[in-house]
């Protein structure tokens, strides 16, 4: 079976909010969803904290007692011959105590160059369209 063919990232991330009893809202740290917290020395030392190869494009869901559950982002997929690639963002978001979820069609998702990334706290399920 073929990845969904979506119009646009806001279709896809409000299909998988559906999917996950998530609610849009208002925009939040993504340090908020770290189990290093956003004053954690850590966090505001890592260089990855607020690089646009992983927080780009971002819209933001709240679970059904409106605490803060997941970000979505698409950052530009790499170029060719970038070095940062999907293992880095990995990295990353465990540096930052978070957890990256991907679809299995990761480029296929939407439209366009971007990865298709949702960022959770340790031990959130995420569950994607099928494909």
């Amino acid at each position: 079976m073929k990845p969904p063919r979506l119009t646009d990232r806001l279709s896809a991330a409000k299909e998988i909010a559906k999917l996950n009893g998530w609610r849009p809202g208002p925009a939040f740290d993504a340090a908020v969803l770290s189990i290093t917290g956003e004053r954690d020395a850590v966090w505001r030392a890592s260089p990855w904290s607020d690089d646009a190869r992983l927080f780009d494009h971002c819209l933001y869901f709240y679970d059904a007692a409106g605490r803060p559950i997941a970000l979505v982002s698409e950052p530009y997929a790499p170029e060719p011959g970038d070095p940062f690639d999907l293992l880095d963002a990995r990295l990353a978001a465990a540096t930052l105590g978070l957890e990256l979820h991907t679809p299995r069609y990761l480029h296929k998702h939407c439209p366009g160059k971007t990865w298709f990334f949702v960022f959770t706290g340790r031990g959130t399920a995420v569950r994607f369209l099928p494909g």
